[in-house]
């Protein structure tokens, strides 16, 4: 059998390739594992997971390593603010601002 320098070249530049893309398939794939929704309360907890929807008074979330179970609630005037895996940020203050109806102060003239 004889030994050729060309033939050894390629197959160790196919295995160079073929293990950078798995490399890189990796650890974009983990980076997309990792991502998740923090949602900041008013008593300072940080709740991580997936945050599925927002109705009424309440904030619909996951765990994040129980995705399959059912969604939990919190209220919305527990939730200082929601920072989504992709950046976002919602603030829940303003909102919760908004609804606080104050009374109106008349001052009678002297």
């Amino acid at each position: 059998m004889k030994w050729d320098l060309s033939v050894y070249l390629v197959n160790c530049t196919k295995i160079y390739f073929m293990r950078t893309f798995l490399f890189i398939s990796f650890f974009i794939f983990s980076l997309s594992v990792i991502a998740q929704d923090h949602i900041k309360l008013y008593t300072g907890e940080i709740i991580k997971g997936r945050v599925t929807r927002i109705e009424g008074g309440r904030v619909f979330y996951k765990k994040m390593h129980k995705l399959k179970d059912k969604d939990i609630f919190i209220p919305k005037s527990d939730v200082m603010y929601i920072k989504y895996a992709s950046g976002k940020v919602v603030s829940m203050e303003a909102k919760a601002k908004k609804t606080v109806k104050k009374k109106a102060v008349v001052k009678k003239k002297k």
